[in-house]
């Protein structure tokens, strides 16, 4: 194995311009190189990322819990010296990451971040002597690069891969949903719609399932005073209407033009959703939306 022994001379160091970080605002840290040596080190290219990370450099956690790596893993070919920037003796370079997509920060909490990877998959001897030269093998904790360990405090934001693998979902069974009268724009606003309204559906089930029974506010809020037989009935109906969305035969008719009406079913007619007038004006989520609609008429 090649390995450069010159890994304990890079130092690195994390830096955040903001300490706290909203829903909407990207979670971005510069990535600071320190070559503290008298030699030139090369270190991989992916280990510049240039805001989208190519793999898990970052050891993060929420309120002490790990949080998952939701990015890239990526196959490499072997590396030669096209694959390496030089980092002059006492030169430092810096490289921007954005960990909000490559990190699960569904979480609101106090994010620990520190950048943490086994020298040996950062850094070779230097570029000339790379090729021809095999340098025994440190161990992964002599050659360990950890960085300082900053804290930010970060609101939960959507999980963006868990929110890609709900729509997977809805196009892996487009063959069971069907349309009458529905234009592509339609059809696709449908399929979004069926995604939005799946989550919600599953996040009202984990939320019924694994919350005590109790009059929280957000029961009161949707579902009036607390009673037990009430909550194991809408834990039911959520779980229920997951399966029919992640499932079962559904048909859509757009032929409705009525004003006034978000849409409607026939009960003899199972899965088989009239969309109305109302219905194509709604906003996608949120109160009296297009997956809310689906979610009352399923």
């Amino acid at each position: 194995m090649v390995a450069n022994v010159y890994a304990s001379c890079l130092q690195v160091k994390i830096l955040s311009a903001h300490s706290t970080f909203d829903k909407i605002q990207d979670v971005v840290v510069k990535v600071q190189y320190n070559n503290t040596s008298n030699r030139t080190i090369s270190i991989y290219n992916w280990c510049f990322p240039d805001n989208e990370l190519n793999g898990p450099l970052f050891k993060v956690a929420c309120d002490d819990i790990p949080v998952d790596y939701i990015g890239p893993l990526i196959k490499r070919c072997q590396p030669t010296v096209k694959n390496m920037t030089p980092l002059e003796p006492g030169k430092t370079t810096v490289t921007q990451v954005r960990l909000s997509s490559s990190y699960d920060m569904s979480k609101t909490g106090i994010y620990s971040i520190q950048y943490d990877m086994p020298g040996e998959r950062v850094v070779f001897k230097h570029a000339r002597t790379f090729e021809n030269t095999i340098v025994k093998a440190i161990s992964k904790r002599e050659s360990g690069l950890p960085s300082n360990n900053i804290q930010l405090a970060i609101e939960g934001r959507p999980n963006i891969q868990h929110e890609q693998h709900n729509i997977m979902n809805v196009l892996r069974r487009a063959a069971t949903l069907s349309y009458v009268s529905c234009s592509t724009t339609q059809k696709s606003q449908i399929m979004n719609a069926v995604s939005w309204a799946l989550r919600y559906a599953n996040n009202s089930f984990i939320y019924l399932n694994k919350t005590k029974p109790c009059g929280t506010n957000r029961y009161k809020t949707w579902f009036g005073t607390f009673m037990l037989a009430n909550w194991n009935k809408q834990k039911l109906h959520f779980q229920n209407l997951k399966n029919v969305l992640n499932s079962k035969s559904m048909t859509f008719d757009c032929g409705c033009n009525d004003a006034g009406i978000y849409a409607y079913v026939y009960r003899n007619q199972p899965y088989r959703i009239h969309l109305c007038s109302l219905f194509w004006s709604a906003s996608m989520t949120g109160t009296d939306s297009k997956a809310g609609t689906l979610i009352h008429e399923s």
